[in-house]
């Protein structure tokens, strides 16, 4: 019994050294630790989901909620740590560890902005990848444009900046616009493009009455001042305009996209702790008619002379021909004498725009009044609107959202 017993101890005696001597045991003697805490610069909020890692190697750990992680069997000696997270600035440490020690590395990192992949919205459900699309996309930055140019309407943003679309220029009018062709005019549907708001359906067709054919109205058959409900939306409301021109984009929108789609993502606001943000623009500007139109002349004659109205002639009298000589040459220019029908035209718009957010919220609202008078006394465009979107994420497992769009408008041609 005894003989037994000192056998079984010799051998958890050898199994102890064995285990000593083990490669895994000799890594442990050799390696230490590495924890610390990520903050945000500024605030010093705790950074949640920051991957630090040690640089060169595979070891690494994630932060949690408090911003703090740690990283454990790091080999003993110099190594360089690294803190990264998408929207920040990465940042870097030089540490020296010793073996069986834990060294600690904070971190503070500053908010960046980052460039992604390119994400366009589709007919499909939700985004995708600008380079997995088959059709030709074009993504304008309407905000950029707005902020660094003054841009009256959609019309003069497509205008030179999509290629392969083609804007036919209006009649000049106040409140006229552009025909937009994205396919050229070889379609036999029509030439109008499917436009989409935040990826509801837009009708931009013709206003009221007004089109290039009068639209059967009686005194417009020969009208030419060519309207659109497009140029009513307010340019500084857009983030920004895709515009897909590839033939298989009626396999998204259906068969009235033939003619190609304008997809318009308008302005949110931002989730994050920030104050809100108030915006306020003003433009003001004049036209006036610099090109004199040439004078009328007419010859009195012994019928102008005699010219009457009755119920079977309705010519109109030539007044200045009463009791005046036969073939007296009379001259006028009513379009520039006594402010008949020329004027000094005027255009103001203000704007004002509030923006913010928190962790779980974020809310914009924008409101726009616009006054345009055209040369013309018969001629002004008055339109005022308000728009908001407010969206609250309750929990990682629910969203919602609200878009308000209120316009009213007047225009006279």
């Amino acid at each position: 019994m005894r003989f037994t017993l000192m056998r079984s101890a010799r051998l958890l005696f050898a199994s102890a050294v064995v285990a000593l001597l083990s490669p895994d045991s000799l890594a442990a003697q050799s390696t230490g630790a590495v924890r610390g805490r990520v903050v945000e610069n500024g605030g010093q909020r705790p950074v949640a989901d920051v991957q630090v890692g040690i640089v060169g190697t595979t070891l690494g750990a994630i932060t949690n909620s408090a911003g703090e992680y740690i990283i454990a069997n790091v080999p003993a000696g110099e190594h360089r740590i690294r803190a990264r997270r998408l929207g920040f600035r990465a940042d870097d440490h030089q540490l020296t560890l010793s073996a069986g020690t834990t060294a600690r590395a904070d971190f503070t990192l500053s908010p960046t902005a980052t460039q992604l992949s390119q994400v366009v919205v589709t007919g499909t459900a939700g985004a995708v990848e600008r380079r997995t699309v088959g059709n030709s996309i074009t993504q304008i930055d309407v905000a950029d444009l707005t902020e660094k140019n003054s841009i009256m309407n959609v019309s003069e943003i497509l205008q030179g900046k999509s290629p392969g679309v083609s804007i036919l220029p209006g009649s000049g009018a106040s409140g006229t616009a552009g025909e937009i062709r994205i396919r050229g005019a070889g379609s036999t549907s029509g030439y109008s493009p499917a436009v989409y708001i935040d990826g509801i359906r837009y009708n931009i067709s013709d206003l009221g009455g007004f089109s290039a054919t009068g639209g059967g109205t009686a005194g417009l058959a020969q009208s030419t001042q060519v309207t659109s409900a497009l140029n009513w939306l307010n340019p500084n409301d857009i983030e920004s305009i895709e515009v897909l021109k590839g033939p298989a984009a009626a396999t998204l929108y259906g068969a009235e996209a033939s003619n190609g789609v304008i997809q318009i993502i308008t302005k949110k606001g931002n989730r994050g702790q920030q104050a809100l943000r108030w915006g306020f623009r003003a433009e003001r500007g004049q036209n006036e008619w610099m090109l004199e139109p040439a004078p009328n002349y007419t010859t009195c004659d012994a019928a102008k002379q005699a010219a009457t109205i009755s119920a079977t002639n309705l010519d109109p009298l030539w007044p200045g021909c009463q009791g005046k000589p036969v073939n007296t040459v009379l001259t006028e220019n009513p379009m520039m004498e006594d402010s008949r029908a020329l004027r000094v035209g005027d255009l103001s718009r203000l704007s004002m725009t509030l923006r913010g957010g928190g962790d779980r919220y974020s809310m914009y609202l924008s409101g726009d009044r616009d006054t345009d008078q055209g040369v013309f006394f018969n001629n002004d465009v008055n339109r005022t609107s308000v728009r908001s979107n407010f969206s609250f994420n309750p929990n990682d497992k629910a969203d919602f959202a609200v878009t308000m769009n209120w316009q009213d408008g007047r225009i006279r041609l």
